[in-house]
C-alpha cells in the first residue's frame, strides 16, 4: 500500500511519527560531549579552571548567564538524551536552546551542595537532524559550575 497522506510516504507499519507522518528515531549509537569551558560566547566574564579537584569546567554560572557552542551534527531526527554533569550549592535549572533562540528543554534539578561533589542530570529532548548550534542558559538560583553536556541517541 502506498502512503501518500503525510510528508513522508511509506513510513513503516507502527513506527513512532511526528506531527508530519515522519519516523521518529533517536539515531541509533550517537554520543557527542561538549566540554563546558569550549564555548564560543558567553553573557559575561566566565570563570573556567577547576574547582576543589581534577575537573575542568565553566565555573560560578548565575541566572540568566549562557554560553554558546559550536555546532554538533544530529545525525537522524527524533529524541534525544541530554546530559549535564554540574557541581553547586543552589537548586538550579539549565534550559538549551538552539541557534535561532528555539528552547529545546530545560532540566531542573537539587545541586550536589558541594563543588567538588559532581552530579549527571539528564532530560529527553527532541532534535531534528543536521547543523545544531547549541546556546545553554542557566535558569536557576546560582551558582554552579558546568564540566560537560552529552547528547545521545535514546
Amino acid at each position: 500500500m502506498t502512503d501518500n497522506l503525510d510528508n513522508c510516504p511509506n513510513t513503516v507499519a507502527n513506527a513512532t511519527i511526528d506531527a508530519n507522518g515522519c519516523e521518529v528515531s533517536g539515531g541509533g549509537s550517537y554520543s557527542a560531549v561538549i566540554e563546558a569551558e569550549n564555548f564560543d560566547s558567553a553573557s559575561e566574564y566566565i570563570v573556567t579552571g577547576t574547582m576543589n579537584g581534577p575537573v575542568v569546567g565553566a565555573n560560578y554560572l548565575n541566572n540568566g548567564t549562557w554560553l554558546t557552542y559550536d555546532p554538533v551534527t544530529i545525525p537522524s531526527s527524533g529524541v534525544y538524551n541530554v546530559s549535564f554533569r554540574v557541581s553547586g550549592y543552589s537548586d538550579n535549572a539549565i534550559r538549551l536552546q538552539d541557534g535561532a533562540g528555539n528552547d529545546l528543554g530545560t532540566v531542573s534539578f537539587t545541586n550536589s551542595q558541594d563543588w567538588a561533589s559532581w552530579i549527571t542530570v539528564t532530560t529527553s529532548m527532541t532534535l531534528t537532524a543536521g547543523s545544531l548550534p547549541l546556546k545553554m542558559i542557566i535558569d536557576g538560583f546560582g551558582p554552579l559550575s558546568v564540566d560537560s553536556i552529552t547528547i545521545e541517541a535514546q
